[in-house]
This record gives C-alpha cells, sequence and structure tokens, in this order.
C-alpha cells in the first residue's frame, strides 16, 4: 500500500493542474451560456452553422446541430475539448506509470520494498486510476457550480444532474481506454521523456482517424469503420447525451482495457528493469 501511496503523491501535482485548467475551461466556455439562449442569437448560429458543409460538422462532431439555447446540449458541445484533453491527462498518466522509477533512478527502492512485480503493478495502476477519478470528479463539482451559477429559471436541477452523469461516465469511460494504452506503453518505452509525446501522438492520431472517418464515411466504402480506432468517439459528450453509451463502443471500450492491462502485467513481469 505504501507504494499506492508514494505514486498517488508523485502524480497528485499533475493532478491539480489539469483540473484547474478544465475548471478553467468550463468556466471560461460557460459564462457565454447566458448570452447565447436567446432567440435572437439561436437563430444567428443556425444560419451560420446552416452554411457549413455537413461533412465538417460530422468532423466536429456536431452532424445534428445542437440547440446552443438548451443549456446542457451547449454544455456538451463545450464538453467535447475536455474529453480531448482528459484522454491527453489519461494517456499521459498512463505512460508513465511504470518508466519513471527506471528514468529517475529510483527503482532499487522498489525492490527493497517485500512486494512483487505484480503487486507493483497492480498498485500503480490503482493510484493511476484513482487519480483519473478524482479529475472526473473534479469536473463534476465544478459543473455543477457552474449549472447554479447559469441555470435558467424553471429549471430542473436534478434532471441537469443525472443528464450530467451520463456526459462524464462516456468522458472517464473514453479516459480509462487511453489510460489503459498508456499503461501498456510504459511497459515498452526506454524513458519518460517518450511518454507525453508518444501520448499526445496516440490522442490526436485516433482523434484525426475518428474524423476522418466522419468527414469521408459517405464517399469511402467502409471507412465509417474507422471510428471504432477512435476511444475519443466512444464517449463524445452530445452523442451520450441524445442516444447514450452504443454497445458496439462498449463491448471494443472494455476489450480494449482488458487486452492492455493484461499484457502490461505480462510486459512488466518479464521486462528486464534498469537498475
Amino acid at each position: 500500500m505504501n507504494i499506492f501511496k508514494l505514486e498517488f503523491k508523485s502524480t497528485f501535482k499533475s493532478l491539480i493542474l489539469w483540473s484547474c485548467i478544465v475548471a478553467f475551461i468550463l468556466v471560461l466556455f460557460m459564462a457565454f451560456y447566458p448570452s447565447m439562449s436567446g432567440d435572437e442569437m439561436k437563430d444567428l448560429i443556425n444560419t451560420k452553422m446552416s452554411a457549413i458543409p455537413e461533412s465538417i460538422l460530422k468532423a466536429m462532431g456536431i452532424a445534428d446541430i445542437p440547440d446552443f439555447t438548451d443549456m446542457m446540449q451547449y454544455y456538451a458541445y463545450v464538453l467535447q475539448y475536455v474529453v480531448l484533453a482528459g484522454a491527453i491527462y489519461a494517456s499521459i498518466l498512463g505512460a508513465n506509470t511504470l518508466i519513471k522509477e527506471e528514468t529517475d533512478g529510483t527503482i532499487e527502492y522498489l525492490y527493497a520494498q517485500p512486494v512483487t512485480r505484480i503487486q507493483i503493478t497492480l498498485y500503480k495502476l490503482l493510484s493511476s486510476i484513482s487519480s483519473f477519478f478524482i479529475f472526473i470528479a473534479a469536473i463534476a463539482v465544478v459543473s455543477s457550480v457552474i449549472f447554479l451559477m447559469f441555470k435558467p429559471e424553471n429549471t430542473d436541477f436534478i434532471k441537469i444532474i443525472t443528464d450530467t452523469k451520463i456526459i462524464l461516465s462516456g468522458v472517464m469511460f473514453s479516459g480509462l481506454i487511453f489510460l489503459s494504452i498508456g499503461f501498456l506503453i510504459s511497459t515498452v518505452i526506454k524513458s519518460a521523456k517518450q511518454a507525453t509525446p508518444i501520448s499526445i501522438g496516440i490522442v490526436f492520431g485516433t482523434y484525426i482517424l475518428g474524423m476522418f472517418s466522419k468527414t469521408v464515411s459517405d464517399k469511402v466504402a467502409l471507412a465509417d469503420n474507422l471510428k471504432y480506432l477512435s476511444p475519443i468517439d466512444y464517449g463524445m459528450p452530445l452523442d451520450m447525451l441524445k442516444n447514450g453509451f452504443d454497445t458496439i463502443n462498449i463491448v471494443l471500450g472494455i476489450l480494449i482495457i482488458v487486452v492492455c492491462i493484461s499484457f502490461s502485467f505480462v510486459l512488466y513481469n518479464k521486462k528486464d528493469l534498469k537498475i
């Protein structure tokens, strides 16, 4: 359990930093909501967005133009950027988990403890997952405060919280997929310096695949299937708000998580560590 505490302590500063950045983004964007809720603004937005090609709207994740006068639809649209930030944070968090002791030269300390490699891997994984859960919880708390500040009169606050739970469950699911991918990467890279660029590359690479799939799905056969290579699309807020989870996405997401974590345990147990 000391390993869990040490790992959590080492990631606490980055957790606070990422949480504050996301909170700032949410507050900044949601502060514009009162000016978006009028009928005149709604007509203006619909006119402007209807002029944008459908393929571009699909790539932006807004094939069905949101009703920006509806606070939850506006919130879900804003949260699309938070999904991307959360995926990057989760991926970096996972990719640094097992490699940083080797890079910092502190792996000897872990071997001095009466624990096995399996236990080291497990405690570190649980610590990373805990940090990400706290990150999601911070988003939920900030969102609740924002809703209290900006919600229109006669709005059902309980319904808002219920919708928020659905939306954030998608954010969490996508993040856990990237965390597990990053965790696997942590067993094969040679230095923690490689963790961040590789993690960001994977997130943006898969995100671009998803955008490409949406853009050319009507023109290129089987291109629509590329969206399954984009875990961010498994929990897009607007889709979650309107349709909830897609069964195929749930199955694929769980499969990716299980496979990545399983291989991580196997590879790290066989790895020649730099002591």
